[in-house]
């Protein structure tokens, strides 16, 4: 099983940036024999964590109205039943294409970030592009 790893990075005036490598991203491929782990970059403290995943509809190419959370507090809550998230560790998730069909789906994402009393949100027009069926083309991220 191949995996995505993406860091959120705390950037200048608390701009929240999600990265693979170095690179920003704004749409990431998930697929069955692919999962993406979101663990914590840089500029946030040592306790810091992924503290929340929201899942979005898309409305003519935009976000749209909540799907549902995964939240580190209440674990066994999915955001739907075509992804599924889970605690890796203290400060990472991973989240998987967990939908029993073969259809592809693209849809709006946002990552919360807990460092001591704070809470930081990724900007909302994040993608993940859900690729159904055995995927054999891998598309860049970004």
């Amino acid at each position: 099983m191949s995996k995505v790893t993406l860091d959120v990075n705390l950037g200048p005036h608390g701009k929240v940036v999600l990265t693979e490598g170095h690179k920003p991203v704004t749409l990431v491929e998930i697929r069955k024999d692919r999962d993406m782990l979101i663990e914590i970059g840089t500029g946030f403290g040592t306790g810091a964590n992924v503290s929340a995943f929201g899942l979005f509809h898309t409305k003519e190419g935009r976000k749209g109205s909540s799907i549902g959370t995964w939240r580190r507090t209440e674990p066994g809550t999915q955001p739907s039943s075509i992804l599924s998230v889970s605690s890796s560790g203290p400060a990472a998730i991973v989240v998987k294409d967990t939908d029993t069909t073969n259809e592809d789906g693209l849809f709006f994402f946002s990552v919360h970030v807990t460092d001591g009393s704070q809470v930081f949100d990724t900007d909302p027009e994040l993608k993940v592009k859900k690729i159904g069926g055995d995927a054999q083309h891998h598309e860049s991220v970004g």
